[in-house]
């Protein structure tokens, strides 16, 4: 599971995987390897159980 957060530090959003900090950047090399691949994102609401 994640979430989006913004990073102070920087000054820019960050993704938050399993309590592990990315930034896009970061994430977007560790997806590298799926190039062609296709994907679905979906994004809950901070309120919503998704368990």
């Amino acid at each position: 599971m994640g979430r989006l957060e913004y990073d102070d530090n920087n000054e820019n959003h960050k993704v938050v995987v399993d309590g592990q900090s990315f930034s896009w950047d970061d994430l977007g090399r560790m997806l590298n390897a799926y190039e062609g691949f296709q994907f679905k994102l979906k994004i809950y609401d901070m309120t919503d159980d998704i368990d």
